[in-house]
């Protein structure tokens, strides 16, 4: 809270975005904002990747095929997008394009941070998640998301781009499903 960059949802996940279309234009809506701060901006995308990779680990305990991957990509594609656009726009003209790129990494890197505490947060504290507490056996999916929890936090500073982000998370799952076909834990 110490970063009051942005008004953000506070509790920004899956079940808290709609999305559909308005006369014919493409619409997204974020409720439930009872938790909202103002804050980094990486916090809220934070959150949000965070329930998605559990989802993921969800999904991959049932076998069932998913879209989880693409939502890591496809909301900070459209900030940034959206924000160089409006970049032109602000008001205090002293902050160049090099302060943009700067601010952007910035804000990468926290998501990064946020995703990863958020994933142990909501494993191990009291307000789990619902994605792996279903699940006939919920401790292996719960481990399994606990590993790219951890990455995200220590190296956020290295996982630069969304594509390092997958390639990590998969190269994880890959070594969890191989210890889990040799007989390890999870």
């Amino acid at each position: 809270m110490t970063a009051a960059q942005a008004l953000l949802h506070g509790d920004l996940h899956t079940g808290s975005v709609m999305a559909g279309s308005r006369e014919g234009a493409p619409v997204v809506r974020a409720f439930d904002p009872e938790f909202s701060f103002v804050g980094p901006v990486g916090y809220d995308l934070g959150l949000y990747w965070a329930n998605t990779l559990v989802s993921a680990e969800r999904a991959r305990a049932l076998d069932a095929l998913s879209d989880h991957a693409d939502q890591l990509g496809l909301p900070w594609r459209a900030f940034e997008t959206e924000f160089r656009l409006l970049w032109p726009t602000r008001v205090d003209s002293f902050f160049d394009d090099a302060c943009l790129d700067r601010f952007l990494r910035r804000v990468w890197t926290d998501s990064v941070g946020y995703a990863g505490a958020e994933i142990v947060r909501r494993i191990t504290g009291f307000a789990h998640l619902a994605h792996p507490t279903t699940l006939p056996d919920p401790v292996p999916a719960s481990r399994r998301a606990l590993r790219p929890g951890r990455e995200l936090i220590v190296r956020r500073e290295e996982l630069t781009d969304v594509q390092a982000v997958e390639a990590d998370v998969a190269s994880l799952g890959r070594a969890a499903a191989h210890r889990h076909a040799k007989g390890a834990a999870p």
